[in-house]
């Protein structure tokens, strides 16, 4: 199985899907480079005002390059996985199978969208490095208890969905390309949600109190392994935003910026999800009252991080 596109596809349905891409996305358009690619509300500009216009806009497009980048692992790890558990999970019925497969296949067109999304990102300056490789984060992701993973997974759906709906439709200031592929992964969020809180639902009801409690350190494991991957990056993207900034900075600067890309990547990625509200429903549901401290205290540190 590829984990690339865990859906195999003919060439001529990839090229089929590539042509819907370019039609409905991209329709002969570029990149806007004159505009942000985030909102100022997920990359928490605001705490570094003493960047110039052009920087802002700067660290904005860099910032959307990485979110990019770690929604297409996200995507990798959802296709893959939600193809296993159409194919073992036990007493499925067929419609729900053929829901999984939709929703697998959705997968594998996103990454193809968001791919290339990245191609069009040439124009950014020289030297950006993505840190950790896609598919060992999604080995690494996929060797999880299964109720780890669709909890991970609940938590990207919802994070995701919440971005869109609040930060970044409707949006003038933003690049419309960007906004618009978005926008495209953003239709099919609903129902892959809901396919996802099925997913764990199911897992947790298969599970022991002992295996549930096993799981619930597996899932602060990945959050753990989340918080690393995202430290790191902005560790990176901060030497390239420096390199490439129109400002001179002091040392003491310098750590700022490296501090709020930090917090802004630990915002999107890990708080977001955990804030939202029917995330935390049904973690709170699916935890014992001494598990979900364990988890929230595990949070609580990455923040005062």
């Amino acid at each position: 199985m590829s984990i690339d596109l865990p859906i195999p596809l003919s060439t001529d349905r990839k090229a089929y899907a590539e042509r819907f891409i370019d039609q409905e996305v991209f329709t002969n358009r570029a990149m806007d480079f004159t505009r942000k690619f985030l909102p100022d509300g997920l990359t928490l500009i605001a705490r570094l005002s003493f960047l110039s216009a052009d920087d802002v806009r700067l660290l904005s497009q860099i910032q959307g390059r990485t979110y990019i980048r770690v929604l297409d692992c996200v995507e990798r790890c959802i296709a893959v996985k939600t193809l296993e558990s159409a194919r073992t999970r036990p007493q499925i019925d067929e419609s729900t199978v053929q829901g999984l497969l939709c929703v697998a296949q959705d997968k594998g067109k996103h990454q193809l969208l968001l791919q290339r999304l990245e191609r069009e990102m040439k124009h950014l300056p020289t030297g950006y490095v993505m840190t950790a490789a896609a598919n060992p984060i999604t080995s690494s992701l996929l060797s999880k208890p299964s109720w780890s993973v669709f909890a991970l997974i609940c938590h990207s759906e919802f994070y995701m969905r919440a971005h869109y709906e609040q930060g970044i439709a409707g949006r003038d200031d933003i690049c419309p390309l960007f906004k618009d592929a978005l926008c495209f992964r953003w239709r099919d969020a609903h129902r892959h949600s809901a396919f996802a809180e099925l997913n764990w639902t199911s897992e947790h009801e298969r599970l022991t109190t002992t295996e549930r409690d096993k799981a619930v350190d597996q899932f602060i494991e990945l959050l753990r392994m989340l918080d690393d991957i995202v430290a790191t990056q902005a560790k990176a993207d901060t030497n390239y935003f420096l390199r490439n900034a129109n400002g001179t900075f002091t040392s003491s600067q310098q750590r700022n910026i490296e501090s709020a890309i930090v917090a802004a990547y630990r915002w999107q990625h890990i708080v977001s999800g955990m804030q939202h509200v029917q995330f935390s429903r049904l973690l709170t549901n699916m935890t014992t009252p001494e598990q979900l401290a364990r988890i929230c205290a595990v949070v609580k540190g990455m923040m005062r991080g």
